[in-house]
């Protein structure tokens, strides 16, 4: 976001949170701002409550078994998922201060966890095996909700890989889902629509490479989902309008691409 360096001289810190033993991976509000969730490589879930200064409320162990990359409010606000590199997702009761449910959700690594305030019961997960897994907590067993590792139709051919490392909706159109990783382009889809794992659009910037570094590292969408935001590995920050994104091309076309050529999709 080169052209947005405007807001830059207005970022400042405000205040440093000390108490995770490990790196801080990920981060999350509340509906109403008043709680924020941190979760790290020491796997402790932290509280922090807001109120003109930020305090922490709450330290808890949360069972995982490697770090934490992911966490997320459920709409029931004492209730806080949490996912992990041990593949598990788990819904921690804060104010009971215990875990209150595991789902053994990934064969690899959990990367990110998305809740929506409609849904008050349900948790959507991504992972290093590509699977995109919806959890209900009132219910043990997950459901699989898409299968990217088939995304170039339908065939597992190495075109790029299968690990989704960033996931992403909003608050104003929870049927959207935008998915990033091992993989050169934004994936936009309508979760209401994923059997045949067909996208609405996929989103590059003209003239990155297809290979090699040309993963997805991160994904971020718009409270109104107009506005769509991806880093790419080694590049910048792109913003993009997410009714402009491009039809997903054919494999044969893909494969067309050579590393290094200037196109666009």
């Amino acid at each position: 976001l080169r052209r947005g360096t405007w807001y830059a001289p207005r970022l400042q810190i405000e205040q440093d949170l000390e108490r995770h033993e490990g790196c801080v991976n990920c981060l999350a509000w509340s509906r109403d701002g008043s709680l924020l969730a941190s979760g790290s490589d020491d796997t402790c879930l932290c509280i922090w409550s807001y109120n003109l200064r930020m305090q922490l409320k709450l330290c808890l162990r949360t069972g995982h078994a490697a770090n934490i990359f992911g966490v997320a409010f459920l709409a029931n606000e004492p209730l806080v998922c949490t996912c992990s590199v041990d593949g598990t997702v788990r819904l921690m009761d804060i104010a009971a201060e215990r875990c209150a449910s595991v789902w053994r959700a990934h064969t690899r690594g959990a990367n990110k966890v998305v809740t929506t305030f409609e849904e008050p019961n349900l948790v959507t997960s991504c992972g290093g095996d590509g699977k995109v897994r919806q959890h209900d907590r009132r219910v043990r067993r997950p459901d699989l909700l898409l299968d990217w590792d088939l995304r170039w139709d339908g065939a597992r051919l190495g075109v790029a890989g299968a690990e989704i490392n960033s996931m992403t909706s909003c608050s104003l159109r929870p049927e959207l889902l935008a998915l990033a990783g091992d993989d050169p382009f934004l994936w936009l889809y309508d979760r209401r629509m994923l059997a045949g794992c067909e996208p609405l659009a996929i989103f590059r910037p003209d003239g990155l490479p297809l290979a090699p570094s040309a993963s997805v590292t991160g994904v971020a969408l718009s409270p109104d989902g107009r506005r769509l935001l991806g880093s790419w590995q080694r590049q910048d920050v792109y913003q993009f309008s997410s009714d402009q994104g491009q039809s997903r091309p054919s494999l044969t076309s893909l494969m067309g691409q050579k590393p290094g050529r200037r196109h666009g999709w």
